[in-house]
């Protein structure tokens, strides 16, 4: 009964050649991993004898050696392995001659691990091997090798060859879309995804290096005219080659600036104001203090009749007239920028829509990219990519 029961928890195959000798439960040494509980499994060699050796004797058991395996009700399972010796007639020390059935277990059970973590974390999620090597206490440089030249499929990826340039997934083409760049190995890559993935599987649309509009749009081109004309909306920053890549890959859509980068560019000019506020108040701050809080008030005041595209087209020329006597360099730089992207600013109060999941998107391969301490093989991660997010 307890050898069938055995069986559930052990590599396929070992009771053939093997019994459980006995089994011991101790704390892990390190304290900073998943599991704090090691369970200890020995097994030593049955009889496994062949005809040519029935007139050896038995002289004890060889060095044990270890097997990882998965881990058992939350406690790191390590097998530890001991081979009979065998005193020939002649004197000579021998083994059972079972060393490729042994390897055939070891394999077998290696594979069997390296293809759970696949399907289970490493084609679904942006994680490294080197973190599922720590967690699940297996080794994460075989597994990483295993994973990227045998179980990926990444030896077999059509895009494998051109994949540090560019990668194009057309079949992620939606309606409503999303463009920004990141930066990898120093160098910017331009990312277009399709807002309706959230961030998930069947977000990547196309990944190009550089951020030319010529080279961008020459890889979006290569799906047909029907399905970008079919792109309604499409969120860029304040990027001219950015806009240039919407009105040549994307006509028919909506070019909508990320209102954030206005923000931000109002933000820095705000705190240059600040600055200079906080120097003059050391002469008169009582005054400054009552002059910032009503000017507050103000804008407090403007961003709630925002309501309307019209209504904040007419406030844009109400400040732009303000601007006009300041002195202040930065705020005319901002109202400049805005005024050579007006159109495009306002487009947001149509429908309210962000370029804030360009932007996730972006921060979600930039921690990627942290994990792996920089990106070597730059093919290899534009696959994980479009395995993870693709």
């Amino acid at each position: 009964m307890y050898k069938g029961l055995t069986s559930y928890f052990l590599p396929e195959g070992v009771l053939e050649y093997f019994e459980v000798a006995d089994f011991a439960e101790v704390p892990t040494k390190d304290k900073n991993v998943l599991y704090t509980t090691e369970l200890h499994i020995y097994l030593y060699e049955k009889d496994n004898r062949t005809p040519d050796m029935a007139d050896s004797v038995s002289d004890g058991f060889c060095e044990e050696s270890c097997l990882w395996d998965f881990p058992t009700r939350d406690k790191k399972t390590v097998l530890h392995i001991r081979r009979r010796r065998w005193t020939m007639r002649d004197g000579t020390s021998r083994s059972a001659d079972i060393e490729k059935d042994i390897q055939m277990i070891e394999a077998h059970d290696t594979r069997r691990v390296s293809r759970f973590f696949k399907r289970w974390r490493m084609d679904n999620e942006a994680v490294t091997a080197r973190q599922i090597g720590y967690t699940y206490m297996i080794n994460s440089a075989t597994f990483a090798k295993r994973y990227k030249y045998t179980l990926s499929g990444y030896e077999t990826w059509e895009q494998k060859d051109y994949a540090e340039q560019w990668v194009f997934l057309p079949q992620n083409l939606g309606r409503e879309h999303g463009i920004d760049e990141t930066s990898l190995q120093g160098e910017l890559y331009t990312i277009v995804h399709n807002k309706e993935a959230h961030g998930r599987k069947g977000s990547i649309v196309a990944v190009v290096k550089g951020t030319s509009p010529t080279d961008v749009s020459r890889v979006l081109n290569q799906s047909p005219e029907d399905k970008r004309n079919a792109v309604e909306n499409v969120t860029i920053d304040l990027s001219d080659s950015m806009r240039a890549i919407t009105r040549t890959s994307f006509a028919g859509a909506t070019a909508i600036r990320y209102c954030f980068h206005v923000i931000k560019r109002g933000g820095e000019a705000h705190e240059e104001m600040r600055l200079k506020l906080k120097r003059e108040a050391i002469r008169l701050l009582g005054r400054q203090k009552a002059r910032f809080r009503q000017h507050l008030e103000e804008l407090a005041a403007q961003r709630k009749s925002y309501r309307n595209r019209m209504r904040a087209k007419q406030k844009f020329k109400e400040w732009y007239a303000k601007v006009a006597v300041c002195t202040i360099r930065v705020v005319k730089s901002v109202r400049d920028t805005i005024k050579q992207y007006e159109d495009e600013i306002l487009n947001y109060f149509i429908s309210r829509q962000t370029n804030a999941s360009a932007e996730s998107l972006n921060s979600k391969i930039k921690c990627f990219r942290a994990q792996v301490k920089g990106v070597k093989d730059i093919p290899f991660f534009m696959y994980r990519m479009c395995t993870v997010l693709g």
